[in-house]
């Protein structure tokens, strides 16, 4: 009844509906639909179990995340209101990495939804011991700072590299802001 109470609310806004019931595994069944469908974004709410229940239970979102190929959403809901507004899209990037499907979704998603793209890094920096020698600690020096002007330059490249995509873009209407953020961790 659910179902078919929001496609028909969807239906007068122009938005097709379909719905599907499927028996099995619930992971398994959505990414095999998914998959069927030929699906770009498989979205999942997720009701927030404690540790305890996903240990027991197992968790429906984080074995779509392990099986599925196709980009997955989990989106909890906030409050009591019906819809989700994004105004701010947080995006942690790892720079070792060279593929940029995150970053690019979050910025589809950013333009499709006039919301603003935050790219963050964060790294930590480990002590060492006090017997280390007296002349490694220059050493450990220079290279945290190479390691931290490797890590900005490339950011920085990849940012700008996806702003001129971007912008460059058939006649969009929006383009998303896009800051960066290197944060060290605690």
């Amino acid at each position: 009844e659910r179902l078919i109470s929001e496609a028909e609310i969807l239906g007068f806004q122009g938005i097709t509906f379909r719905a599907a019931v499927s028996i099995g595994d619930p992971s398994e069944e959505i990414v095999m639909l998914a998959r069927r469908k030929k699906a770009d974004l498989i979205v999942l709410g997720i009701r927030g179990l404690g540790l305890i229940d996903r240990m027991l239970v197992g968790s429906t979102t984080l074995k779509v995340l392990r099986r599925s190929s196709i980009p997955v959403l989990s989106v909890r809901r906030r409050g009591s209101g019906n819809g989700i507004e994004v105004h701010n899209i947080l995006v942690p990037l790892d720079v070792y990495e060279k593929e940029d499907s995150a970053l690019d979704l979050a910025a589809g998603l950013g333009q499709a939804l006039n919301a603003d793209v935050s790219v963050l890094y964060a790294y930590k920096l480990y002590s060492y011991p006090a017997g280390v020698p007296v002349g490694t600690t220059g050493s450990m020096n220079e290279l945290t700072e190479d390691t931290l002007i490797f890590v900005t330059t490339e950011l920085s490249a990849r940012v700008e590299s996806l702003r001129r995509k971007l912008k460059s873009g058939a006649a969009q209407a929006f383009v998303p802001k896009i800051s960066t953020a290197l944060v060290e961790g605690t």
